[in-house]
């Protein structure tokens, strides 16, 4: 269903449960229930709504447990681990997600089979397993055929699309920048063909995630701005969250800290409000204390920074080497030299979960920091050795913004060449 209308989709799945209400059960009414339960939680939180999440999944996993077929209860998982991990609890949605391929594996159905494997793998992205992740998104296109309407009627979006955007994202995630923007470019094309805005959104926030990446402060903006243009029109109001987040961060990259800062916290405070998209909210967090500190604000950037390591490191995610870079950062900024030692804790700690997660798009952006850290110590051949690395590694990843903003300190009159 290409440009599904979530709010009249919502409507019509309420009618179907109050119409079974009135009639006699049967294995008939009992499926279509669970169905009709499974369809309202997810659109009731793509639309923003998560009030009654727990009770319909209540209320189908009954009907599902008397119908006393198995495969029945995969959409009801798939739906309400997705309202888990909005929430931000990315493991209850993990354990969700991960029943329901179970349970779609038992069932022999490969369009089920294929769409609990495209929501899965960017949780378990998420958590830090990104070459899990890429093995579980070749297994779903495996299993649909490369079909882009192979559960897209059930999800309202194409699983297939949605993998290609994630497998994007893992790929940037480890550095790999050429092959991820070749398969996000595929998968903006595919929803432009599809018009299916969802999908398209979420292609370009995850677009101007790896301009971030690559150092692309210009077309970050543009990914960011063209999501949130899209996200204005669509009905599934949590793409307006998520398009928000990333037009805050094209600002940051662009060092428009006012932007930024507005921004962010706008989407913060929406994102607490509604329970959706915290499984973001510590990039958001350390994102957020970036700007404040560079409008000024030491002691409020502390306190973000420092909630954002706490909030990653409680969600067990990827995203705690983004925190600790970002504290790193804001904690050179606001406490200088004599935290010297607290800044290098956390550049060692940031590359610790690089190395265990294979993150590796993050590399070189902490040898900046790491740079940044031997430069306030009055180090100049440290300075400059961890400035040639970072250099090296953006090279050779491709992030062609990044490596001319560190070419260009590099050859600074300052710059001295390291004595051998």
């Amino acid at each position: 269903m290409r440009g599904r209308d979530r709010a009249e989709t919502l409507r019509h799945w309420q009618r179907v449960r109050a119409l079974l209400a009135r009639v006699p059960e049967s294995p008939e009414t009992l499926a279509l229930g669970v169905l009709a339960r499974a369809q309202m939680i997810i659109n009731e939180a793509l639309l923003g709504q998560v009030d009654e999440a727990a009770t319909l999944f209540a209320e189908g996993t009954g009907f599902a447990e008397r119908l006393g077929h198995p495969e029945s209860r995969v959409m009801l998982l798939c739906a309400y681990g997705f309202v888990r991990i909005q929430a931000g609890a990315i493991e209850e949605g993990f354990t969700h997600y991960s029943q329901a391929v179970r349970l779609a594996d038992q069932s022999g159905n490969n369009v089920l089979r294929s769409l609990t494997r495209a929501l899965l793998a960017p949780t378990v992205a998420t958590r830090g397993g990104l070459r899990e992740a890429l093995a579980i998104g070749e297994e779903m296109e495996t299993l649909c055929g490369g079909d882009p309407d192979a559960g897209a009627q059930l999800l309202g979006v194409s699983p297939y699309g949605m993998t290609l955007v994630y497998r994007g994202w893992v790929l940037a995630l480890l550095g790999h920048l050429a092959e991820a923007a070749q398969v996000l470019e595929r998968a903006i094309a595919l929803a432009q063909v599809r018009r299916e805005p969802e999908l398209l959104i979420t292609a370009h926030m995850y677009s101007a995630s790896w301009c971030g990446f690559a150092g692309d402060a210009a077309r970050a903006l543009q990914h960011a701005r063209r999501a949130v243009e899209l996200a204005e029109a669509a009905t599934a109001k949590i793409t307006g969250l998520g398009s928000a987040v990333a037009l805050g961060r094209a600002h940051l990259l662009n060092e428009q800290w006012p932007d930024a800062a507005a921004t962010l916290e706008q989407a913060l405070a929406e994102m607490r409000a509604r329970q959706a998209a915290l499984h973001v909210e510590a990039i958001v967090l350390a994102d957020l204390a970036q700007a404040v500190i560079a409008l000024g604000d030491c002691g409020r950037a502390r306190v973000l920074a420092d909630e954002a390591v706490s909030t990653a490191q409680a969600q067990h995610t990827y995203l705690e080497v983004h925190a600790l870079a970002a504290r790193a950062h804001v904690v050179r900024l606001s406490d200088g030299a004599q935290a010297a030692a607290a800044i290098d804790a956390d550049l060692q700690q940031a590359m610790a979960v690089v190395e265990r997660t294979e993150a590796r798009g993050y590399t070189p952006l902490i040898h900046v920091e790491r740079a940044e850290l031997a430069r306030l110590l009055g180090d100049e051949a440290a300075h400059q050795r961890e400035l040639r690395e970072a250099h090296r590694l953006f090279v050779e990843m491709g992030a062609t913004g990044h490596a001319e903003r560190v070419g260009r300190q590099l050859s600074a009159p300052s710059a001295e060449p390291e004595e051998q």
